[in-house]
């Protein structure tokens, strides 16, 4: 068997696990990385920055379920792409980061770029891998996918060093695929008994659930049972369907959850990692004795947040699969719950979630859900939907109708602004087949708004909508909700449709018709921005007055006193 360099070796395990892109920049430290991707046959997207990278990695696993790599240098690349690694950190998303390292001089101080690169990424990544010879190469690779994959999925770093690239070493394809973490029988069959004996389950679906595909609709179907999904897990079964209970927490109102969890006398999670967003912070009740786990990762079922009365480390599709398997002692059963049922419990969590986005904006003639509901009219049933961070992902979240597994991606509990563009353009590489819309705000539009030269230079097709009021939204609205005052949250925007015009973006004004504007967003090729502006609707400007009559009375000379009073009838 020949030899052959290690940047080569590295290349043919990529291409032998699946991985088909990478993100990033090439830089003097990293030339020898970018030259084996040269020869090889996976594709490099150049994006502008390496948080982006990572943005459009986490985007790509979180489209597809297959882990993306993004290249940097050490140093500032390093640390551009931190952020990234955090979100992916946060949002359970599997990448492996690859960083080349050059040889320092010895015995010197200050030495370039020199930052400790192992002790950074240490609380944000699941592992950090050296590679320092050629003979490491393909195992330490293959070390890197297993665990980003494994267990709870996550970003791993690589620090290979340069002479492990353009050293030689032996290479045969020997890569075994990872077997399914699959429960045991006997947990099988307590699952079966709980359920047959119970008289009302739940199924609460996180992003786990995924893995289960389309058999987790049958598995409720055959149980007669409403599938309750956070916003991570919306999409598990399609929202349309009559056991559909697209409850995403934060969105509010947790006390209808609670309500129903509490009628129940088994609540099934699956794929469930109960972080702050995904329980509305913590305010999701379910009692143990009734909560029964299934997940593939021990870290998130040891979680103190949520005990449970029986917890299966298990990948949720082998659970699900071997649930069916058995259906004849699963067939006949009644959940307890009816259509009409779970439709009321469905418009009861409509009906007090108005409450919440009465300072909805406007758009001239429309109002946002109507403007949503042309969209949903408008998208494919298999579309995947990403939003950055800010007051139009809560709109979003909201207003929109996810049909398809993985369509609908935002970031969790990092919530790192200038994620949307980018994100999109990552899962518009991992699903090329599929509508993807980018739903960002003027504020993390103008974070992210150079990665719209990135989908251009790679001649992809990608449709943005930018939902435009000229302010930090979310931020003001809180901001007038304490002090009736807003403060450093105008952005002053440039005009979008010149700036669209230099990037070589498609420009389109919501004018009217939304179907029209839609239809000319997702049926042309190329990259399109839809621009909406936004007014404020008459809500806000009475808050704000109420707001500020409250700081005027509570910084008088009655504010004290008032407070003291408003203490002792609290206190009856």
């Amino acid at each position: 068997m020949s030899k052959i360099k290690g940047g080569d070796i590295l290349c043919a395990v990529l291409d032998n696990l699946g991985v088909d892109t990478v993100f990033g920049l090439p830089g003097t430290q990293n030339l020898r990385l970018y030259d084996s991707f040269r020869r090889s046959s996976i594709r490099s997207v150049l994006t502008t920055d390496e948080t982006a990278a990572a943005f459009a990695a986490n985007g790509y696993y979180r489209a597809s379920g297959r882990p993306a790599v993004v290249a940097a240098i050490p140093g500032p690349g390093f640390t551009n792409a931190l952020t990234g690694i955090a979100e992916a950190w946060h949002d359970s998303a599997a990448l492996v980061m690859i960083v080349e390292t050059n040889d320092e001089s010895p015995g010197k101080d200050f030495q370039l770029q020199a930052v400790d690169m192992q002790a950074m990424a240490k609380s944000v990544s699941k592992a950090f891998i050296n590679i320092s010879d050629s003979e490491q190469v393909a195992a330490r690779v293959d070390e890197a996918f297993r665990l980003a994959v494994s267990s709870e999925p996550g970003p791993v770093i690589i620090e290979i060093e340069s002479p492990a690239l353009h050293g030689s070493a032996r290479y045969q394809d020997s890569m075994e695929s990872c077997a399914d973490l699959c429960a045991e029988d006997y947990q099988i069959d307590e699952v079966i008994q709980r359920i047959s004996n119970a008289g009302t389950v739940t199924i609460l679906a996180g992003q786990g659930a995924f893995s289960a595909g389309r058999d987790l609709l049958e598995l409720a179907e055959l149980l007669g049972t409403p599938v309750v999904t956070n916003c991570s897990g919306r999409g598990a079964i399609p929202e349309s369907h009559e056991l559909s209970i697209a409850a995403d927490f934060c969105l509010g109102p947790i006390d209808e959850i609670n309500s129903l969890f509490d009628k129940c006398d088994l609540v099934l999670a699956i794929g469930c990692k109960f972080s702050h967003n995904g329980t509305s912070g913590f305010e999701l009740k379910i009692s143990p004795e009734k909560l029964v786990r299934v997940d593939s990762s021990t870290e998130v079922l040891v979680s103190k947040n949520y005990p449970a009365s029986m917890s299966i480390l298990s990948d949720a599709g082998h659970f699900v699969r071997a649930l069916l398997e058995r259906k004849e002692r699963l067939s006949g059963r009644s959940s307890g719950f009816d259509k009409m049922t779970v439709a009321e419990i469905r418009d009861n969590i409509r009906s007090k979630r108005k409450d919440n986005f009465k300072y909805d904006p406007g758009i001239k003639g429309l109002s946002m859900a109507e403007f949503f509901h042309a969209l949903n009219s408008s998208l494919s049933g298999d579309a995947c939907v990403v939003t950055d961070t800010g007051f139009h992902q809560a709109l979003a979240r909201n207003h929109l109708r996810i049909e398809s597994i993985r369509g609908l991606i935002v970031p969790s509990d990092y919530q790192s602004i200038g994620y949307g563009i980018p994100a999109a353009i990552g899962a518009r590489f991992a699903c090329p087949k599929r509508d993807v819309v980018a739903i960002v705000g003027d504020c993390s539009f103008l974070t992210s708004a150079m990665e719209l030269r990135t989908a251009v230079r790679e001649k992809i097709d990608l449709a943005v909508i930018l939902l435009n009021d000229g302010k930090l939204g979310s931020i003001r609205l809180q901001q007038l909700a304490a002090f009736g005052e807003e403060f450093s949250v105008s952005l002053d925007n440039p005009d979008f449709s010149r700036l669209a015009e230099a990037l070589g973006v498609n420009y389109i004004r919501l004018d009217g018709n939304p179907d029209a504007s839609f239809d000319k967003l997702l049926r042309s090729s190329g990259v399109k921005l839809l621009e909406v502006r936004l007014d404020d609707s008459p809500e806000v400007e009475k808050m704000r007055r109420r707001s500020a009559l409250r700081e005027k009375i509570s910084n008088s000379v009655l504010g004290a006193p008032l407070k003291k009073l408003k203490r002792w009838v609290d206190g009856q």
